[in-house]
């Protein structure tokens, strides 16, 4: 929010409830704007409430931040100047020469990096020049560029990770499980076969030496017809039990 938002923050304007505040005056009526709260203001804006009540400014229409003169506030009127309040605040954080504006840009900055698209900016913050709009899109491009090379570098880093992890494993499934399996004298020419188990889980392919060109070996241990002179495939249901 801009200094003139602020000083003119009004009771009635600061929603704790719904977490709302209504900016109602600023320096055109396009920035006329309601913003949502976060923690932060939530608990900065409660603090302020406190204060009123206890200097018994409890009306709707009373400023948060009521004038003060020889030590006397009114809180039927806006405070006008807080140059020397603001500068011992400064002062005291060791942010010398921190302006109050400088504020307003950074939260609009870390929005830009964010991704947030131009219209909630403006939503947020009030009316934008095309030139704040144009400057605050070369940062989110700039933000951008940086989190795909971010990106970028960790999935490199990942891929190593997993290519050392790939050796490992290649090396621990090296050791293969030779098995046996029963076959129908009518479908080789032999009746015992090796099949080989690799991995974890173990699979394999079966490997049969074949007489017959009509049936032929797929991987997964599943066996199937094929019909001579034609390209159609189908399952042999005599088969199917051997997987």
């Amino acid at each position: 929010m801009r200094p003139v938002e602020v000083k003119h923050l009004r009771r009635c304007d600061v929603d704790l409830v719904k977490r709302l505040v209504h900016v109602r005056r600023s320096k055109n009526e396009t920035s006329h704007r309601v913003i949502p709260l976060d923690a932060s203001a939530i608990e900065a804006a409660a603090r302020m409430f406190e204060r009123a009540d206890l200097l018994g400014h409890t009306e709707p229409e009373h400023y948060l931040w009521p004038a003060c003169q020889w030590g006397r506030y009114d809180g039927t009127k806006p405070m006008l100047k807080w140059d020397t309040t603001w500068r011992a605040l400064r002062d005291t954080a060791g942010l010398h020469g921190l302006r109050f504006h400088d504020l307003r840009h950074t939260i609009i900055t870390e929005l830009a990096e964010m991704g947030v698209a131009d219209h909630v900016l403006e939503s947020i913050s009030g009316h934008l020049s095309r030139r704040m709009l144009e400057h605050y899109s070369h940062i989110r491009i700039d933000a951008k560029r940086q989190a795909l090379d971010a990106l970028d570098t960790a999935r490199r880093g990942e891929a190593g990770n997993g290519n050392a992890a790939n050796a490992n494993g290649e090396a621990a499934n090296a050791a293969e499980i030779e098995t046996i399996v029963e076959v129908s004298d009518d479908l080789t020419s032999q009746s015992r076969h090796s099949l080989l188990l690799q991995g974890s889980p173990p699979s394999g392919k079966l490997l049969i030496p074949l007489k017959r060109r009509d049936v032929r070996v797929v991987e997964g241990a599943r066996l199937e017809s094929v019909c001579r002179g034609n390209s159609t495939e189908g399952s042999n249901p005599s088969l199917s039990a051997i997987t």
